[in-house]
């Protein structure tokens, strides 16, 4: 995660443990900043620690290992859609995990914006 999503996480459980001190409900502290009750729920049953822990281990998307793969058929094929990118994946690489098409999609398009690689074309 970089420093800036890890302040911004840091800040927002900082505020959740104030409010909580203060005695403001969940409910009450998830409308004042912005978040479901749920995240409010979780973060204020995490130590500092707990946080900093999450915020490092977060993320961790299954294809990273493949990302230098995807990269190089996004720059040989720039206008290669997902589907079959993900179908390529599997036939040549018997590792592969077993994930979902919108998964290898949003990883795609995380790789793309990473590397600047503009999507593909529109038909």
């Amino acid at each position: 995660m970089d420093t800036a999503n890890l302040t911004r996480k840091y800040i927002l459980w900082s505020k959740i443990c104030d409010f909580r001190s203060r005695g403001i409900n969940v409910s009450r502290t998830a409308c004042m900043l912005g978040v479901s009750r749920y995240t409010v729920k979780r973060l204020q049953s995490l130590s500092c620690d707990e946080v900093m822990l999450e915020c490092d281990n977060s993320h961790r998307c299954k294809l990273y290992s493949y990302e230098g793969v995807i990269h190089s058929i996004l720059v040989s094929f720039p206008d290669i859609s997902s589907s079959r990118a993900h179908e390529h994946l599997r036939e040549n690489y018997p590792g592969f995990p077993h994930v979902c098409e919108k998964t290898v999609h949003n990883f795609i398009q995380s790789v793309r914006k990473k590397y600047k690689i503009p999507p593909a074309r529109q038909l």
